[in-house]
């Protein structure tokens, strides 16, 4: 059996690991592999949100922008005068 690092009160020491100690290598190893996983989940986000908004900036840069807030304004009103259940009789 390898010696392992082990720890016992905030000391680590360089023996083998008895039965119900806290082996500290193999934490830190468990922990080192979520903290990546994370990292990959989000850089994976990030390239979705990127792409996103490189597609809504070239539609955003070909239009014109008073045309653009107009068009905004108007689904806005809309939204605002539309009734949102039913009304009460």
């Amino acid at each position: 059996m390898p010696d392992r690092y082990i720890e016992r009160k905030g000391i680590i020491f360089n023996q083998i690991a008895e039965r119900g100690d806290v082996d500290q290598t193999t934490k830190l190893q468990k922990e080192n592999r979520v903290l990546i996983e994370k990292v990959e989940r989000l850089k994976q986000e990030y390239n979705k949100l990127r792409k996103a908004s490189e597609f809504i900036m070239s539609v955003i840069e070909g239009m014109d922008t008073e045309d653009l807030r107009k068009k905004i304004f108007q689904k806005r009103k809309k939204e605002l005068s539309a009734p949102t259940g039913p009304s009460p009789c």
